[in-house]
């Protein structure tokens, strides 16, 4: 699908996790405050799910504001949660460490079923590797996370000494699947398997950077602290078989080939692209690829692909942030990638005005409803909106409280499948 771009050699890294015990769901006592009351009739319309990062509760509310069902948990949320066809939420969750901090944080994901019982939980979390933000459903029911892990020998694969930080390790991104049925780990992705660099010839995976686009350079954006490329989305593509991550430390999204096995992934050649795990296609930031070429990702979160079905499906739709004193406002863009490597094509943006009025300077998401109408989420606020094509408001919603940021917002159509025979009546606001 994407322009061809030339093998290098392999490294592999393998690591290991453990799994919780499940637990039946059984309904709650009807005068919990999270109980469904039978008798009463369904609220119409859609709702939204969120859940605000300062509270260990998930929220389903209607548009009102109203909470129609809520999942408590005994930990903040680190950061994405999803609501499954079935009815389950699953969840990322913070489990503290004592080596990995920031935001983002996470550590476990947990599968709650509808009234709250806990069906799964995976902690993935030691000295050397540890969840943060996202972890997304499978079509075949794996469970893809981001995790942070340590590189001890940055120094020696060719990183600036300048760039290292002061204590502790350099961290690097990649990405598990998991089989819930097994807790086995059947997929991964090592960033530290894929980079060039050249400042060392006497050190690995030394080369010219612009030649290696596929590559990434270990000294791209580099300062000296432990955070490198902070991936703060991953998203699945089952028709290409692609996935899709949002880097923002690097101002970037790549997309890799799922179509291989862990030890193609960890090298340069095979799979579905015949490529490995090396990048397929990036965009956002050219000198980062020692490309020529303008900036026009800064900070982005919530990259994904436009589903099936949906006005600009195929599409990448992302938030994109902004940064202080080079661009002190926040879009919402919609990017058409080409098949031949050129730079995407930008199809649609949402601007407010005046375009300083939103600025969600990390966290926030978007995205795209049936009617072709965009939600937008700008995140440290914890303001949601709705907006046409053409960029009118038709809907807005304040998440209340002193601390009511949240990491995304998910629209959830009345006739969602997880919704199938659900009793949802209107409660009192979020306590947050």
């Amino acid at each position: 699908m994407r322009s061809p771009i030339r093998p290098r050699a392999a490294l592999a890294l393998l690591l290991s996790a453990c799994g919780a015990a499940t637990a039946p769901d059984v309904p709650p006592d009807a005068d919990t405050p999270d109980a469904d009351t039978p008798d009463a009739a369904s609220a119409a319309g859609d709702y939204l799910l969120l859940a605000p990062i300062a509270s260990t509760t998930t929220y389903l509310i209607d548009r009102s504001g109203a909470v129609v069902h809520a999942w408590p948990s005994s930990a903040r949320p680190g950061q994405a949660v999803y609501l499954l066809d079935d009815g389950d939420l699953l969840r990322t969750e913070v489990a503290p460490s004592t080596v990995f901090s920031g935001g983002g944080i996470g550590g476990r994901v947990t599968r709650y079923a509808w009234y709250g019982a806990i069906a799964w939980s995976y902690a993935y979390a030691s000295a050397t590797h540890q969840q943060h933000h996202d972890a997304i459903a499978l079509p075949d029911g794996h469970v893809l996370l981001v995790a942070w892990e340590t590189v001890p020998d940055a120094l020696a694969r060719g990183r600036d000494p300048a760039a290292l930080p002061a204590q502790g390790e350099l961290w690097a991104d990649h990405l598990v699947e998991i089989d819930p049925a097994t807790d086995a780990i059947v997929w991964e992705w090592h960033l530290v398997d894929h980079l060039v660099q050249d400042r060392d010839a006497a050190k690995p995976a030394y080369g010219a950077i612009a030649a290696h686009p596929e590559l990434v350079d270990i000294n791209a954006a580099a300062r000296p602290q432990n955070d490198w490329t902070h991936v703060n989305a991953v998203a699945y593509d089952a028709a290409q078989d692609e996935i899709l991550l949002s880097v923002h430390n690097l101002n970037e999204v790549w997309v890799l080939d799922h179509g291989t096995t862990a030890a193609i992934a960890a090298g340069h050649t095979g799979g579905r692209r015949g490529r490995g795990g090396d990048l397929l296609y990036r965009f956002g930031n050219p000198a980062i690829a020692g490309a020529a070429g303008e900036e026009t990702l800064f900070g982005q979160h919530n990259a994904q692909w436009i589903a099936a079905g949906l006005p600009g499906a195929g599409h990448v739709l992302l938030f994109n942030n902004g940064r202080a004193g080079v661009r002190p406002y926040s879009t919402v863009d919609e990017y058409a990638l080409p098949t031949d490597g050129a730079a995407p094509t930008l199809t649609w943006r949402y601007i407010a005005d005046p375009p300083e009025s939103m600025f969600g300077s990390n966290i926030s998401g978007a995205q795209r409803l049936p009617d072709g109408n965009t939600l937008v989420c700008v995140g440290p606020e914890g303001r949601l909106l709705e907006v046409t094509p053409g960029g009118a408001t038709v809907w807005s919603y304040a998440v209340p409280g002193a601390m009511p940021a949240v990491f995304r917002a998910t629209r959830i159509a009345g006739d969602h499948p997880a919704l199938f025979g659900r009793v949802l009546v209107p409660g009192g606001p979020i306590a947050n």
